[in-house]
Formats: C-alpha cells, sequence, structure tokens
C-alpha cells in the first residue's frame, strides 16, 4: 500500500500517526510546499513579538518522521491531483503515484480585490515565512494597517504594539471577533485592546493600499487616508483547492468529504482546513478552520486509510485566545440564532463574562471573556448532545450551567 499526504501541518502529522496505528511497514510519502517540519502556525504571532523562537514552534522534528518511517518531501508544490490514474504531480513536472491519498493543503489568506493589495509591506500572516518575513521589515516600521476585527487580527495587531508599532484596525463590522463573540462580550475586549493603544476604526473598509513599490498609506470608503508603512491582512481564509479536478473530486467552498473523510474519488481523503465538513449543529457541510479539528480528522482519515471504518462525528466551531493578557473562549454559536434558542448571559467580574445559548434543554453555545475556567467542558456537552441537568457543576464551581442558577 503506497500511501501519500499533501500537507505538512496537524491533519498530515495525525493522519501518519492513524495510519501507522493500524499499518507498520508500508510506504508513506509526505509532499509540503514549505521548508520545515510540521510546526504551529497557530504560534506565527508569538514569533514575531519574539516571545518564542522558531525551534519553539517545531513538534515534529526530523527523527519523528524517520521513526514512523515517512519519506518526508519539503520545497515542493503539488499542482494537480489526477484520481484516474492515481497520481499527484508537482509544479516542476514530478509526481508520485499512490493508492491511498490524503489531501491536507490547509487554507491561505483571503486578500481582497483592492488596488494596491500585491504591493510589498502587505502581509498575510499564515505561515512561518509570513512571520519571518514581518519580522524582517519591522525596522523600517513606524505604524501598521491591520485589515479585519477576527481571531488572527487581533493577534497580529497585539503583536506588532509589542513591537512598538503604531497600529489601526479597520473593522467592516461594528465590533471586534464578531463571529467568535456577541456585543456585549466584545466590548469588553475592545476596552482591553483600545487601552493597549491600538486605534479600532469600526464600520469602515479600506477601498486602496497606497504606494508605488511599498506600502504609504491605505485610503479608506470614508475617503481619509491613513499613513502606514505596512497592512497585516486578516480577513480569514480560503482551502487551497487548486490542485483539485472538480470533475473528479467534487468541491464547493472546500474539498467535499464524507463521513469517513473520504471524497468522491475512491482512495482519495481530505483533513484539516482544505475539508468541508458536517457541522454538528448547523447540520450543513462547513470549513472550520480550526487546530482541534484538524488534529481529529487527520487521526480518523488516517484510520480508514489503513482499512479502518472510523466515523467522523462532525466538526464544532470553537476558538479560544488570548489577548493583552485577557482570556476569550468561544464554542458553538455566539448568538441565537433560532427562534427556539435563549440565551443567558452572567456577569462574574469587572471584565468577566459569560454568554450561553440554550436550545430546548441542550446546551448550543457558550463564550467566555475574562474567567474561562471550565468552559472545554462545554465543549463535550455541545459534542455529544448531552442534556443539561440541576446537579451538574462546572470546573469553576461559582457557574452553575442550568439558567435556573444563572439568575436571570
Amino acid at each position: 500500500m503506497k500511501y501519500v499526504i499533501v500537507g505538512n501541518s496537524a491533519a498530515a502529522v495525525r493522519a501518519v500517526e492513524g495510519i501507522r496505528n493500524v499499518d507498520k511497514t508500508s510506504p508513506i510519502t509526505i509532499i509540503s510546499r514549505e521548508e520545515y517540519t510540521a510546526y504551529s502556525p497557530i504560534l506565527t504571532t508569538y514569533l514575531i513579538a519574539d516571545q518564542i523562537k522558531i525551534k519553539d514552534m517545531v513538534y515534529r522534528d526530523y527523527d519523528w518522521y524517520e521513526k514512523l518511517k515517512v519519506d518526508l518531501v519539503l520545497n515542493t508544490t503539488i499542482a494537480k491531483v489526477d484520481s484516474v490514474s492515481k497520481k499527484v504531480i508537482a509544479s516542476d513536472g514530478k509526481s508520485w503515484s499512490y493508492d491511498k491519498l490524503l489531501i491536507a493543503t490547509g487554507a491561505s489568506p483571503f486578500f481582497p480585490n483592492i488596488q494596491g493589495v500585491d504591493l510589498r509591506g502587505v502581509f498575510g500572516i499564515r505561515t512561518l515565512k509570513d512571520a519571518l518575513e514581518i519580522k524582517k521589515m519591522l525596522p523600517g516600521v513606524e505604524k501598521a494597517v491591520v485589515i479585519g476585527g477576527g481571531l488572527v487580527s487581533c493577534k497580529a495587531a497585539e503583536a506588532l504594539r509589542k513591537k512598538g508599532i503604531q497600529v489601526e484596525m479597520v473593522i467592516s463590522s461594528k465590533q471586534l471577533l464578531s463571529k467568535m463573540l456577541d456585543k456585549e462580550l466584545a466590548s469588553t475586549v475592545q476596552k482591553r485592546v483600545e487601552k493597549a493603544g491600538i486605534n479600532l476604526r469600526m464600520g469602515r473598509d479600506v477601498t486602496l493600499i497606497e504606494g508605488q513599490q511599498k506600502v504609504e498609506g491605505v485610503r479608506l470608503d470614508s475617503g481619509e487616508i491613513i499613513t502606514c508603512q505596512m497592512v497585516v491582512v486578516g480577513k480569514g481564509v480560503r482551502p487551497n483547492v487548486g490542485l483539485v479536478d472538480s470533475r473528479q473530486i467534487k468541491i464547493d467552498k472546500g474539498i467535499l468529504v464524507d463521513s469517513f473523510l473520504q471524497t468522491s474519488s475512491p482512495d482519495v481523503y481530505a483533513a484539516g482546513d482544505v475539508a468541508q465538513v458536517n457541522d454538528m449543529l448547523t447540520e450543513k457541510q462547513e470549513v472550520n478552520a480550526i487546530w482541534p479539528e484538524a488534529l481529529e480528522q487527520g487521526y480518523i482519515a488516517g484510520l480508514n486509510m489503513a482499512g479502518e471504518s472510523v466515523v467522523y462525528p462532525g466538526s464544532i466551531k470553537r476558538n479560544t485566545l488570548n489577548l493583552f493578557g485577557l482570556n476569550v473562549a468561544s464554542i458553538g454559536f455566539s448568538q441565537v440564532c433560532k427562534d427556539n434558542q435563549k440565551a443567558y448571559f452572567l456577569r462574574k467580574g469587572r471584565e468577566s463574562y459569560w454568554h450561553l445559548i440554550m436550545e430546548n434543554g441542550y446546551l448550543v453555545g457558550a463564550t467566555a471573556v475574562g474567567d474561562i475556567k471550565g468552559i472545554g467542558v462545554l465543549a463535550s456537552f455541545i459534542k455529544r448532545r448531552k442534556k443539561l441537568n440541576k446537579s451538574y457543576k462546572m470546573l469553576n464551581p461559582s457557574i452553575f450551567i442550568h439558567p435556573e442558577y444563572l439568575g436571570v
């Protein structure tokens, strides 16, 4: 059996471990467009802020690949998957045949279609290379503009601010972290961000990035021009599906997979940020580009590639971050979106709030700012569809989950 994995991050690494749990000897080839062994991309902003070094990001060294008998091919971009001839073909023409293939190519930053987005000094933050290029340019940067108000944008702004850079965030919505928090919880985060010296421009869009060869400023939809030397774009990501022929493998926003992580083409699997999987709450196929889901999907895909029949239960949106010392977490729905849902709000302190969303007695969403202890337990309640009861306490004994105890 020849296993080929395109990609070398969370889903790919766990797929190898899944395969080797069943098949100890068959050859496995990992092909990556990057030049590094597996590292954690969620740590890139910490590298920019000089809080960690490159070695701290790497979580699988060369010894791991050797131990698991993996042929690691770096600096190679796969341009095409031919599922008819069962080959993957690189941009330089080299090809690899496979019996079982996993596509774990992840996602790339989405850049808005505005003039100047290709100027020197415009960055996304997704890879180690992105972080190193930003670090290299920082000595010549006095002010940076961060486009977007999501998790990546917030962490990028924090990293730049910690390096002494003036930061302006241009956010099209009326709040930070609009896909993660409701308005009340977001306002607490916004106050902390502003206190750190970051200027927030809500309800605004960048219409032009000014400069000849490098960034000199941005123009807003209000007509105002902000002078800056760097622009960081954090407007979400797009799955890397360019290597897939949609006539052979079905794609939508990402690569469509079934409950076994198999694509529409026999012997081809997909996992991680490139895969469009069933969402447990919306019951629709969605791309949930988050690290824990990539790990689980990769492992299950690896088991199934090696002959098992393990069902992937579905994904659930969840994120955590620490922003200027303030903890933020979100699981499932962040706002009421159905008639049969009800929100419960609890204030635990000056900068500590909880927001729970219930649906017919089941917990379907939980967001927290400040004191987030115990929120991980709620993820299991949501994923297992376990009904809450009066006797259950969270890990934090001061908070009872059942609405009866929330004081509302």
